[in-house]
């Protein structure tokens, strides 16, 4: 779509817009209409993406208060010299890492589902619906 300033302010269509009928009806765009706006890059995309990249997985699993908390026990209990006590951090490094497994799984199985999901787009050209693929980027 345009930019808001080279619309036509008068709510006419614009030239590469829909074309109206002689009842004023839409019609839709015409094949040579199709290709300029495709020639200018003026197409809708479809998101490829379905879930979070790897790297916000990890932060959101690694930043967390809960991990802050332990981190800050866990840096007390070393300047302390209480190497022992320390066993409480295997809790929480598998708390991030099953978390982590786990949310990684699911990524993975979103985007293979994501990859069958190709549904076409139901448009007007030229007075009649007709479907068309996606575009993916």
């Amino acid at each position: 779509m345009a930019p808001p300033e080279d619309r036509p302010r008068s709510g006419a269509p614009s030239p590469a817009g829909p074309l109206p009928s002689p009842a004023g009806e839409l019609t839709g765009l015409d094949a040579a209409a199709v290709a300029a706006r495709q020639d200018a890059g003026l197409v809708n995309t479809l998101d490829r993406r379905t879930s979070r990249p790897v790297w916000q997985i990890a932060r959101s699993h690694l930043f967390t208060v809960f991990n802050l908390i332990l981190g800050l026990c866990g840096a007390t209990l070393v300047v302390l010299g209480r190497w022992l006590d320390l066993m409480f951090l295997a809790a929480a490094a598998a708390n991030i890492a099953i978390g982590f497994a786990q949310e990684l799984q699911a990524k993975r199985r979103l985007d293979r589902l994501a990859v069958l999901d190709r549904s076409p787009v139901r448009v007007l050209r030229a007075g009649a619906p007709a479907e068309v693929p996606p575009i993916r980027w």
